[in-house]
Order: C-alpha cells, then sequence, then structure tokens
C-alpha cells in the first residue's frame, strides 16, 4: 500500500479489552509485590519494639523505604506473578456477599456490615484468594480489610498463643486443667466454671479461664513472642498483658496473619511468610524476587498434630459446629468478642487456611453471626472434586517420650528462631503486570488509594476482666494506627 492509497484507505482501530479489576486482588497484589522488593533491596522487616520512640523510628524508615520501592515498581517494567486463585477469589468473594446479604443498611455509601477473608494454599504458603469487603460498586480502590484492618480475634487466638506452645512442653490432649473461678480473671462465655476437665474440652467449649491460667504459666512474653515471630504486625505492646491469651489487644490482628498462624499449625508447625507473590522479573527477564524457599520453624510438629487433632473436635462436638463441608475434613476456632462486635472463625483442611472476620467498621452489636457459615460455603466450593483427605495423626501417649526427643533432635538441625520478618499495611504501587500462576488466571496491577483501620475491643466472648488487666492502654489513637497511608490515585 503506497501513501495515496493509505489516505484514501477506512482505518477501524480495535478496541482494546477492558481489563476486569478486583480491588481486593489489586490492592494486595501491589502492597505483596512492594514489601517483597524492600526484602530484596535488603529493608530489615520488624514486628518487636522496645517502646513507642523505636517504633516511631523504624515506622519512617519503612515509609521512606516503600515509597521508593513502590516508585521503582511503577516505573522500572517489573513483571509480578502472583498466587492468586481467580476460581477460588470467585468463590470466596461469594461466600461473603451471599451470607451477608440481607444487611442492606449503609453510611457513606459503604455497607455498614463488613467481612474480610484470607485463603492460603496449604502446599505452598501462598494466599490464593483474600476477600477485604463485599461487592459494590464504588469509584476508586476502597479498604481491603484482609490485611489493613486490626480486629480483636477473641478465642480463634487461643491455638496459636496459649495451646501450641503448652502442648509443647509435654502436655496433651488428655492433660488436666481447672475450669475455676479466677479473681480479677475472665470469665466463661456461659458464666459457669466445669471443674477439672480435659484439654480437648477445654478447647472444644472454648473455656476462657483455662486459656488465661496457661499463658499466665508461659507468660505474656513467650506467649506473644510466637505471634511476634509470624509477622503479627500490631501485637508489641501488649506482650506484658495476660489479657492477650483471649484476645484482647489494643489493635488486634488481620485475617491475613491469622491464616498465616493457621497454616503453620497445618503445616507441621512450619511458618511460611504470608504473601500472593511468587516470583518478580526485572525487564529483562532477570529474577529479582523468589518466594519458593521461605519456611521457618515456629512449632513443633508434634504438637501442632495434637492441636489439630483437638480443633477437628472443636468442628464436630464444640463452638465450631456447622463449620464442616461435605467435602473435607476440616479443624478449626471460633472467636467472639464482647458485645458481639467481631465474629472469627479461622480453620484448615489438608489442602486451604481460611480465615473469616465479620464486623463493623464502626463498633457495633452483630445480629448474627455468619463466619462460620461463610468457611463452610466456601470451603464446600474449594474441594469439589479433591479428594477427601484426613490430617497425619500424632503419637498416642506411649509413644510421646519418644517422638519428642526425635522432635528435638531434629529441631536442632534446622532453623531455629523464627526471623522477625513482617508486612506493615500500607498502599501500594503501579506494577507493570501481575501474572497468576494458578490456572492461568491474570491480573495487572496497578496503584492505589489505602488506609488502614485498628479498632480497640474487649477481650472475648462476654468477658469480664479487671481493667487493670487487659491489655492495651488508653490510646486516643487506636481506631487509626500510626502506619494510617493514603497514596493518591495513579490511573
Amino acid at each position: 500500500m503506497n501513501y495515496y492509497t493509505a489516505i484514501d484507505s477506512d482505518i477501524e482501530l480495535s478496541k482494546q479489552p477492558v481489563a476486569s479489576k478486583n480491588n481486593s486482588v489489586e490492592t494486595y497484589a501491589r502492597h505483596c509485590a512492594t514489601e517483597s522488593m524492600m526484602q530484596a533491596g535488603g529493608f530489615i522487616f520488624r514486628t518487636n519494639f522496645y517502646s513507642d520512640d523505636d517504633y516511631e523510628e523504624y515506622r519512617k524508615l519503612y515509609e521512606e523505604s516503600y515509597t521508593l520501592y513502590q516508585q521503582k515498581l511503577m516505573s522500572g517494567g517489573y513483571s509480578v506473578y502472583t498466587s492468586i486463585n481467580m476460581d477460588l477469589q470467585e468463590k470466596l468473594q461469594a461466600a461473603v456477599d451471599d451470607n451477608l446479604e440481607n444487611y442492606t443498611s449503609m453510611k457513606d455509601g459503604i455497607y455498614e456490615m463488613q467481612s474480610a477473608a484470607t485463603c492460603i494454599d496449604n502446599t505452598t504458603g501462598n494466599v490464593v484468594a483474600i476477600v477485604g469487603s463485599r461487592t459494590q460498586e464504588l469509584e476508586g480502590y476502597t479498604l481491603n480489610r484482609a490485611y489493613q484492618s486490626y480486629r480483636q480475634p477473641g478465642s480463634s487466638i487461643k491455638p496459636i498463643i496459649d495451646y501450641v506452645p503448652y502442648l509443647q512442653k509435654g502436655n496433651t490432649p488428655d492433660t488436666i486443667v481447672a475450669d475455676e473461678y479466677i479473681q480479677d480473671g475472665p470469665k466463661n462465655a456461659d458464666g459457669t466454671y466445669m471443674g477439672n476437665i480435659t484439654l480437648r474440652t477445654a478447647v472444644s467449649l472454648s473455656r476462657n479461664t483455662v486459656a488465661w491460667n496457661i499463658l499466665k504459666e508461659l507468660t505474656p512474653k513467650v506467649g506473644s513472642s510466637y505471634l511476634l515471630n509470624q509477622g503479627f504486625h500490631k501485637i508489641w505492646m501488649d506482650k506484658d498483658y495476660n489479657a492477650i491469651s483471649i484476645g484482647g489487644f489494643t489493635y488486634g490482628v488481620s485475617t491475613e496473619e491469622m491464616a498465616g498462624a493457621y497454616a503453620t499449625i497445618a503445616n507441621d508447625g512450619k511458618y511460611r511468610r504470608v504473601t500472593c507473590i511468587v516470583a518478580v522479573y526485572d525487564n529483562r527477564g532477570k529474577t529479582v524476587i523468589d518466594t519458593s524457599n521461605r519456611e521457618e520453624n515456629i512449632y513443633d510438629s508434634e504438637s501442632c498434630r495434637m492441636m489439630t487433632d483437638m480443633l477437628k473436635t472443636v468442628v464436630s462436638e464444640g463452638t465450631g459446629r456447622g463449620a464442616a463441608p461435605d467435602d473435607a475434613i476440616v479443624a478449626g476456632k471460633t472467636g467472639t468478642t464482647n458485645s458481639n462486635y467481631d465474629s472469627w472463625f479461622c480453620g484448615y483442611s489438608a489442602y486451604y487456611t481460611l480465615a473469616v472476620w465479620q464486623g463493623y467498621d464502626y463498633p457495633a452489636s452483630i445480629p448474627q453471626n455468619a463466619t462460620i457459615k461463610i468457611f463452610r460455603k466456601f470451603m464446600d466450593q474449594a474441594h469439589k472434586g479433591l479428594a477427601k483427605k484426613d490430617f497425619a495423626k500424632y503419637n498416642q501417649k506411649g509413644n510421646q517420650e519418644e517422638t519428642q526427643t526425635e522432635t528435638e533432635s531434629e529441631t536442632e538441625t534446622e532453623t531455629q528462631s523464627a526471623s522477625e520478618t513482617q508486612t506493615e499495611t500500607q498502599s501500594v504501587s503501579q506494577t507493570q503486570s501481575v501474572k497468576q500462576t494458578q490456572k492461568g488466571s491474570q491480573s495487572q496491577t496497578q496503584a492505589s488509594s489505602q488506609r488502614e483501620t485498628g479498632t480497640a475491643r474487649d477481650a472475648d466472648e462476654t468477658v469480664s476482666v479487671n481493667q487493670d488487666n487487659t491489655a492495651g492502654r488508653n490510646n486516643p489513637d487506636a481506631d487509626r494506627p500510626a502506619e494510617t497511608k493514603s497514596d493518591n490515585l495513579i490511573n
């Protein structure tokens, strides 16, 4: 075609396909990509601090590094591969939306009743689905509560801060513990005390007094160290308070953090830093980040298997009845706070770990808890076509001494102390492309405007604790943590 024929030709421009957006996926992928770049660049993440000044100094360093690396991602032509599975993502979003559809009241155009959930693939330790809100048609990017909001976990914290550490001291599900009145301590949800019971019963029926006494024996510093070593961002200020034994924190925890810790139990005590990033390549195809090898020992395997067995009892006979899907064997734990402000269910199968939260952004009593229903619906859908697989069994009492010796020997040869790596919930930059490695799903990341919230809540389900014993301080910023940061939306 020459110039003269070209200028007489009609030219029809093909329309570019409109990329579908998933608010929760995009905001989380950008966040993880930025922090992965920070880590590759030598930034040392911390979770434990000695004072407010120590924390403030770290926060400034974090924000400076975060801004630098999000700009690099935006302009550097990086390709970011994620583990997000869009089929599972849609199923998790539907489970949240369908179970909360009757809550229609809004505040400032946003549903008042909210939920968040994070799902981890137990084989890889990677996030495969994440939901930060109910589905709504809103302008721009909204708060991703799954990793940006911190809420009181209630009894769902007990396995990871109280019970697995207690099992590591040589106790078993058959150990006898005392459920009795504690002066200036918590009460049980039903207001009764059962006397001497097995640890299994205490876990299954969520006896607050038992959890309180166990952490008092372990000490709050020891119990909280397990959380700090698993990337919990906002619990360092509460490490001297026994109320954390039943979920009483100044700020709280996120579903991302809780999913990561429960996945550690499912993975025989090996923690993998929670992320959806599989790999990052620069514009020449060189590998910048590979997250495949990141396991760290937190708990011993035998204690985790005992904990799993007790959490199966929670689902079959205890507070978690109704959570079991038809096509999977699951273990899990409920969590509810005073006045029913927050509802949780955290659990896992051999394949997936899921942490679900429900509540209001501005604290109010939940009329009806839906977290167990959300968990069950998603797990039913996620396990279709998968073999029904049980968990590894723990050794019974006769073999326990031998097993403990073997476990200690193995542990000595492996990494002993989990590093204080963590994520801080902040806005994330635009990456050139995000390619999903499971089922060929793809999503291209863009910049976002985000914020984070944290709220102080009562310790546990109808718990009554003396004010001197509750976690946290009188913090005027309890509903908006110091890390809160908003970035301008970049189109």
